[in-house]
């Protein structure tokens, strides 16, 4: 339910309020609820809703705060939650970050298969590496065994951690 009101959000542009409002009488209040809560309307697709959700599950206890779609570009800015600067060109948009950690979690569905895509994904990648990003992308099948993605994300927050402790 949380994915398909992420998408019903992302698709109108409502906020959790009005979708509670629109939606009087129709379902239960208090599950309603409890399904916006955890809806955010920013997903591009039900899978980086259930990566968020996969991700904050296992990462919360870290003190981990992801936030999405947050647009990167080409003069290395980043910008804020969910808006694009029409003025600069852009590089691309995490799907998911933890930015004071730069770990960046891109969900790679079918479209990623195709050569040019991959190309062009191997660039971004490379550049957001330069930039002193970890990129994590992640596939159908990686989401598919929620228990090792967490382990994976725990252990990348564990070694930016690590390296910041060094570093200073």
């Amino acid at each position: 339910m949380i994915q398909l009101v992420d998408r019903f959000r992302r698709a109108t542009g409502l906020n959790g309020s009005q979708v509670i409002a629109g939606s009087f009488g129709l379902f239960q209040a208090r599950r309603l609820q409890q399904i916006v809560d955890r809806s955010t309307g920013l997903s591009d697709s039900p899978q980086e809703t259930a990566l968020r959700l996969v991700l904050e599950q296992g990462t919360a206890s870290l003190g981990v705060k992801l936030q999405q779609q947050i647009p990167i570009y080409k003069d290395g800015r980043i910008g804020e939650p969910g808006t694009k600067d029409a003025g600069a060109e852009l590089l691309t948009i995490i799907d998911l970050a933890d930015l004071p950690r730069r770990i960046a979690y891109m969900y790679d569905g079918e479209h990623h298969l195709d050569r040019s895509q991959r190309d062009r994904d191997a660039m971004i990648t490379a550049e957001l590496t330069r930039r002193g990003w970890l990129v994590i992308r992640i596939s159908a099948g990686m989401l598919n065994d929620a228990n090792t993605l967490i382990a994976q994300a725990r252990e990348s927050v564990a070694t930016r951690d690590d390296i910041t402790r060094l570093v200073g």
